[in-house]
């Protein structure tokens, strides 16, 4: 993966290439990398099988450049991207890009100055925003881990990164099928009688991001993000259920064990289970389903633009009650 410090060198030289450019008023140069690692469970009881597939990977990175300028007398924001490059080069792309681009944007005022922020009144400073100007590296990671408990963001190579996915993938196995097995002695069968099957896919993200303006800010983030989805059945019973993990931290933070496990017990629960008719009932809905319900429904209706164009379902509802009272949401940008 693209190492942080490639990202920052290409903020810093690319800010002296906005400087430099007649007509821009302010100017922002961010760098992005990315990479996704992934292993897939295959497991079942009564098929020969290998239970975990070869993980797989893939990453993306690229070139952001945000400029305010002063253009045939109007001042105008713009906005530019160059995918898949890290060079001056794909700076000069992407500015090229945001100068023909720009529009008029009569509520912008300019970009984030350091005196914006407070560092030592806000957590931000823990996430790497620019709060955290006044901030040495280390004197960062220190503040971030007082406020947060975590540890730094890792960097693994491509083999530590093979044997940890590995690791998680027979940690959930062994977790789903220890949580099957008080089933399976009750019912004095094995589980290929009752053909177990798991499947599903752990998940690594690792992101690193930097970002320089005229004005002053330039900093840096990088995190990882431990994701798994996991589905088991009892083909034999018509059975399934399904569980998910997130985490943020290596250690106690995540459990791929606890995710099989809860995965088993989601399908032994599920045993016997008959269709409910039509009518209306009371629900207590789960943590996956109350995340899938804001993802999908909630969260794109406040998206502003949508509702400045009056495609949201809150268009026209400032300051109204919306929702019951019993629900609130907050939008924390960091």
């Amino acid at each position: 993966m693209v190492e942080l410090s490639k990202l920052k060198h290409i903020t810093r030289i690319g800010l002296k290439l906005l400087r430099a450019k007649p007509g821009i008023i302010e100017g922002l140069v961010y760098a992005s990398a990315n990479r996704r690692s992934v292993s897939r469970l295959v497991y079942t009881s009564h098929i020969p099988c290998n239970g975990l597939e070869e993980p797989k990977s893939d990453e993306d990175l690229g070139i952001s450049v945000e400029v305010w300028i002063n253009k045939n007398g109007r001042r105008l924001v713009g906005i530019g991207h160059e995918p898949n490059d890290l060079s001056l080069s794909a700076v000069k792309k992407a500015l090229a890009k945001a100068v023909r681009d720009a529009v008029p944007d009569p509520d912008f005022r300019g970009f984030y100055k350091p005196t914006s922020f407070a560092p030592e009144a806000t957590p931000s400073a823990a996430r790497g925003l620019p709060g955290a100007i006044a901030m040495g590296d280390g004197e960062r990671a220190n503040f971030a881990n007082k406020l947060t408990g975590a540890k730094p963001a890792v960097n693994l190579t491509d083999s530590q990164e093979a044997k940890l996915l590995s690791k998680m993938g027979w940690d959930t196995i062994a977790g789903a099928l220890n949580g099957l097995k008080p089933y399976l002695e009750k019912h004095h069968l094995s589980p290929a009688d009752a053909a177990f099957i798991l499947n599903g896919d752990n998940f690594i993200l690792r992101e690193h991001m930097a970002l320089a303006t005229t004005n002053g800010v330039a900093d840096f983030d990088e995190s990882i993000v431990i994701l798994s989805f996991i589905t088991a059945m009892l083909e034999t019973h018509n059975a399934k259920g399904s569980s998910w993990g997130a985490g943020g931290t290596f250690d106690n933070d995540f459990s791929a064990y606890d995710v099989g496990r809860r995965a088993a017990l989601a399908a032994v629960n599920s045993v016997g289970g008959v269709r409910v008719k039509t009518g209306e009932y009371n629900v207590v809905f789960g943590p996956q389903a109350v995340t899938e319900l804001f993802a999908n429904l909630l969260l794109p209706n406040l998206n502003l633009g949508l509702v400045d164009f009056g495609a949201s379902i809150f268009t026209g509802k400032y300051g109204q009650t919306v929702a019951s009272p019993l629900l609130t949401l907050i939008d924390d940008a960091t």
